[in-house]
């Protein structure tokens, strides 16, 4: 397995750069000690990561914590925004960094907000002469004309590590066996949620799947992240949509229909509650931007 050594750019505290590959490619398991977010721009690709699995489409953003193994293997075309973290720096905010790992799935609002954060910083700078440099191409950083553009870069790289730190750590030390088997019950619903989201399905199908009880299901879920598992579903369900709302020309309706909410009008009553604005004018606001 091979460890990369990955230089920062001290001006953001961080190394941005694309992947832009035409064809299939696979990228060997290694680790590296900065957090790496992966934000997917066209194309999909296959991640492990740890011993997670995913299937990565436009939209998706995934976590790679320190020294996390990972892989990935395109599938054809693809392109994505890497970031990585300058750990020191993160440390110098957080000096209890070695003891966490961050779970961009604890908060889905603010995992939202910093795929948002990404594909701000994929326009901003992609638009000013392909300034972002290709992933591996032997240490390069960002390069603008203008000294006064990584300033807005860098207050883009600190929004996001706040939001790591303030919504998405975790305590890496589990105190006993039951807390162990709690964190693999977690990761078990989480991904089951990741699978089967588009499908109509209910509390009591969950759990039996699951082979829990309902009345285990529900406590455990709350007591990890705060909300209900219905609560989280729906998030999740939102954020499936939203990106469709942006990148698709499917109906309001179809895309209800693919992502799992009960009806129509359950989809406009929910996505209004989050976002004080119906799928229709969302779709025409980032439309006009």
């Amino acid at each position: 397995m091979k460890e990369e050594v990955v230089k920062m750019d001290s001006r953001i505290h961080s190394n941005i750069c694309t992947t832009s590959l035409e064809e299939k490619r696979y990228f060997a398991p290694h680790i590296h000690r900065e957090i790496e977010m992966c934000y997917a721009i066209e194309g999909e690709k296959i991640q492990k990561i740890g011993t997670h699995t995913y299937h990565s489409k436009p939209g998706d953003l995934l976590l790679m914590n320190s020294n996390e193994v990972h892989e990935i293997e395109t599938l054809g075309y693809n392109k994505s925004l890497v970031i990585l973290l300058d750990y020191d720096y993160v440390l110098d905010y957080c000096p209890y960094l070695n003891n966490i790992y961050f779970d961009l799935n604890k908060n889905l609002e603010s995992k939202r907000k910093i795929s948002e954060i990404c594909e701000e910083i994929y326009n901003h700078s992609y638009l000013q002469d392909e300034v972002i440099p290709h992933y591996g191409s032997d240490g390069q950083t960002l390069q603008y004309k203008e000294n006064y553009e990584y300033i807005w870069v860098k207050s883009k790289i600190d929004l996001m590590i706040y939001h790591l730190l303030k919504y998405h750590g975790v305590p890496k030390n589990v105190k006993d066996a039951k807390s162990l088997l709690k964190r693999e019950n977690i990761d078990r619903i989480f991904h089951y949620i990741e699978a089967n989201y588009a499908r109509h399905i209910t509390l009591n199908q969950i759990a039996n799947d699951l082979g829990y009880s309902t009345f285990y299901l529900s406590k455990i879920f709350k007591e990890y992240t705060g909300v209900k598992l219905f609560d989280y579903l729906n998030q999740f369900r939102m954020e499936k949509s939203i990106e469709q709302l942006k990148y698709t020309n499917q109906s309001i309706k179809e895309i209800a229909e693919k992502n799992g909410f009960s009806s129509y009008k359950n989809f406009q009553t929910l996505f209004k509650k989050s976002y004080n604005m119906s799928p229709t004018e969302y779709r025409n606001k980032k439309a006009i931007q």
